[in-house]
């Protein structure tokens, strides 16, 4: 596949989403260790020691509360791809429902999981204290507060090409209206850290570049390949964004990149100055409008767009 073909196809998936941010919480079967369970008076304990946690469950127990989380993971690789922060994917329209019934299931089943888990709790309690005589003290939590320590939750941004339309299934249609009156918080608490994982890589690329250059190191086209790639991810996350600013400077970048071949740059070295002089002039006229200085420190908020 060309670099153009390959540039169209990104160009489509990027039109054809969703950001889904996902997390997953349960109760870890942990308490604080305390200086009497190690048979120490609390004064023994030296203040550069910090006690840890100890377990209060059984580890079958515990490992079968943590399921769901794995099962999310498996479940987002599926139907799409990860998307710069923790917890975020990129889900192509066509996977919308897959992605929806898929944590909608995993959520009934972890609520499956934690009223079985308090209707034992009293029998595991039992026998651990019998085996553990230590966990008479221990914290032990209401079964209305592990109910509320275990939950499954996702919201969904919409994002160019993914907004509701005719075309669209009568259950998609349903499921993305379930998610209207999340989308602006959403946006607001993620697309600014979306933004800085996006610049904070593409920059990276660049220095790293213009840093072979300077230290005399040979350019080939693998060379050229990475900072292509992550400034065109970078281009669609600024159209995602509507972030037109950043996207006419992105765009400069991306022309200078495809315009010089890595010959060039190997059979001049005066040329190759130039050229990564102007690479580095570049990434610090999009930090500076951006938020992030060119060796990818935050410098400012990052103006934000509305939803699509």
């Amino acid at each position: 596949m060309s670099e153009s073909t390959q540039t169209t196809v990104e160009q489509q998936l990027y039109q054809n989403c969703t950001i889904w941010i996902t997390s997953v919480s349960s109760w870890s079967g942990k308490d604080k260790l305390k200086a009497s369970d190690l048979g120490k008076d609390p004064d023994d304990i030296l203040d550069i020691i910090e006690l840890g946690r100890k377990n209060v469950i059984p580890d079958e127990v515990r490992i079968n509360m943590l399921k769901p989380s794995s099962q999310v993971t498996s479940l987002m690789t599926t139907v799409g791809k990860r998307f710069f922060i923790r917890g975020a994917w990129l889900v192509p329209n066509t996977n919308f429902m897959q992605a929806q019934t898929g944590l909608e299931k995993i959520d009934s089943n972890q609520a499956v999981i934690v009223e079985d888990l308090i209707a034992n709790l009293p029998q595991i309690k039992e026998e651990m204290i019998e085996k553990y005589p230590i966990l008479e003290d221990a914290k032990w939590p209401t079964d209305q507060q592990i109910r509320n320590r275990f939950k499954v939750k996702w919201h969904v941004c919409e994002i160019r090409g993914a907004e509701i339309n005719e075309a669209d299934p009568v259950d998609l249609i349903a499921a993305k209206r379930r998610f209207q009156a999340q989308l602006s918080e959403t946006y607001e608490e993620y697309s600014s850290q979306i933004m800085e994982q996006a610049r904070t890589a593409m920059l990276e690329a660049i220095h790293e570049i213009s840093g072979k250059i300077e230290q005399g190191q040979k350019i080939t086209e693998g060379t050229m390949k990475k900072p292509k790639r992550v400034v065109d991810d970078y281009l669609n996350i600024a159209q995602i964004f509507d972030l037109q600013d950043v996207k006419v400077e992105i765009e400069k970048l991306k022309v200078e990149l495809e315009n010089t071949d890595a010959s060039d740059i190997r059979g001049n070295w005066d040329f190759a100055q130039q050229f990564a002089d102007k690479l580095k002039g570049m990434a610090n006229d999009i930090g500076d409008i951006s938020g992030l200085s060119s060796d990818g420190t935050v410098k400012r908020v990052v103006r934000k767009g509305g939803v699509i």
